[in-house]
């Protein structure tokens, strides 16, 4: 019975919202979907973007120009 319960939650807004975080995953490059994880953990674009494989010298650059694109901000929200 637990299955069917759990089934019964998914198919309300928790599967709408998932549905729609994975319409705007599926355009955005692995390192974005890196970005994103590593931003809601750290809070910090900087970090972010180094932890998600930047090697760019200003990484805090590479962060803040990720953090201006709607798909990302949709994703993070």
């Amino acid at each position: 019975m637990e299955d069917i319960q759990d089934y019964k939650l998914l198919t309300t807004d928790k599967a709408k919202d998932t549905k729609a975080l994975r319409d705007i995953l599926i355009g955005l490059s692995p390192f974005q979907i890196r970005f994103i994880e590593q931003y809601i953990r750290t809070g910090s674009a900087g970090q972010a973007a180094r932890l998600a494989g930047s090697e760019a010298k200003n990484p805090e650059t590479i962060g803040y120009k990720l953090l201006q694109d709607e798909r990302i901000i949709k994703a993070i929200a």
